[in-house]
């Protein structure tokens, strides 16, 4: 048996047969949520976990690390590393940015169609309007943060960088001008200058406890868990209510093998949020790492419930499965999970393994065989030498 996939939210499930020892996961790393990840060589998913925006909080994926503990049992557990988010939601006017009209009245009739074009989510017509505003007056300052959020809600990252450093210039007490900066140097995988933007939105205003929880999301991507979870335990001081900031000090504690800690902040999650999938997910994982298949099951089947879409809970609850030996309901699991994910080896590895814990040695051996195949094209040496072994092992 073996461990699911966990993501800042995901963990991997790994099954044994015949003795076989299936090392840890080499997936992919930090794919964005909604994407799939995959499981390398059968692991499962581990916890998720979420950024901040200065609005809506976004769940990231997280891929296992390659290097498994060992738990009791003997399974392989896959420790959780965070990745980036739940879909990037648009950004709303941020706090203390209100639509007020500028003191200079050269470029406010552009600014102002800038604003309304962008409440009204046409961006690239919102860009053409402040990129006017500017140039008739550049000197109006709110016309470069407005025009760096457009840019944000288009991806255009660097470009939210430069019009945000533009804002700063004129406006170097700006709070929400390092906020939205950090997030989009975190976007770009430049933790330490996200870091060092968080630091500065802090000191303007320490009481945001969104800008501790993005930190802490910041600070765990550098191998910081001690200051992320300082970071997410001083948010939740700021606002017992976050039920954010619970998930993502749970994924932290999960990953610096505080279980009890990680299984205490999800049922928090889950108390604050009862229709949060991801919240279920995680606690779902905590429980199949600490054996309790029929708990993990449990939660499993809510986080589907509520998205169904969630291609993951369907492989880890085929783990959960597989776990209380239920090996036709983990074929059907896995089942769903290869439909959505073909190319991933892990999804014919754990279907081929429960096929066999079912003695249905022929699917077993044909799953196993495109395992290998797949993984030896993705040249995922671990992933091969498990499928081998595995098919080794089944009766001739």
């Amino acid at each position: 048996m073996g461990m699911g996939r966990t993501s800042g939210r995901y963990t991997l499930v790994a099954l044994a047969l015949a003795g076989a020892v299936y090392v840890g996961p080499g997936g992919p790393g930090g794919a964005m949520r909604p994407a799939v990840v995959q499981a390398a060589a059968g692991g499962t998913v581990a916890a998720r976990a979420m950024e901040a925006g200065s609005t809506p909080i976004m769940a990231r994926l997280a891929a296992p690390t390659a290097t498994p503990t060992r738990s009791a049992s003997g399974q392989s557990h896959a420790a959780p590393t965070p990745a980036p988010g739940r879909a990037h939601a648009t950004p709303t006017p941020a706090p203390g940015r209100a639509h007020a009209t500028p003191v200079a009245q050269n470029g406010n009739a552009s600014y102002q169609v800038g604003l309304s074009r962008y409440e009204q989510g046409d961006y690239d017509s919102a860009i053409s309007s402040f990129s006017l505003a500017i140039r008739q007056n550049p000197r109006l300052e709110p016309a470069y943060f407005w025009l760096a959020l457009c840019y944000y809600a288009r991806g255009q990252y660097s470009n939210t960088i430069n019009s945000l450093s533009l804002d700063i210039g004129l406006a170097p007490r700006s709070a929400q001008a390092y906020f939205w900066r950090a997030k989009a140097h975190y976007r770009l995988r430049d933790y330490p200058a996200a870091i060092a933007d968080y630091n500065k939105a802090i000191a303007l205003t320490p009481t945001d406890e969104v800008a501790y929880v993005n930190r802490g999301l910041a600070r765990e991507k550098t191998g910081d868990q001690t200051g992320a979870i300082a970071d997410y335990t001083h948010a939740i001081a700021l606002k017992p209510s976050d039920e954010f900031a619970y998930v993502d000090r749970g994924s932290a504690r999960q990953r610096a093998g505080d279980i009890k800690g990680a299984l205490a902040d999800d049922n928090q999650a889950v108390m604050l949020a009862p229709r949060d999938e991801v919240a279920y997910f995680n606690r779902g994982y905590i429980y199949e790492v600490q054996g309790n298949f029929p708990a993990a099951l449990a939660d499993y089947n809510r986080a589907i419930a509520l998205n169904p879409g969630d291609t993951l809970a369907y492989y880890n609850r085929g783990l959960a499965r597989d776990g209380l030996k239920d090996y036709h309901g983990a074929v059907s699991d896995f089942s769903t999970y290869i439909k959505r994910v073909p190319t991933d080896g892990d999804g014919y590895l754990r279907r081929g393994l429960a096929y066999a814990m079912a003695r249905d040695n022929k699917d077993a051996r044909a799953d196993l065989r495109q395992a290998a195949a797949l993984y030896q094209k993705a040249g995922n040496q671990p992933g091969l030498q498990q499928a081998q072994a595995a098919l080794a092992r089944l009766p001739k």
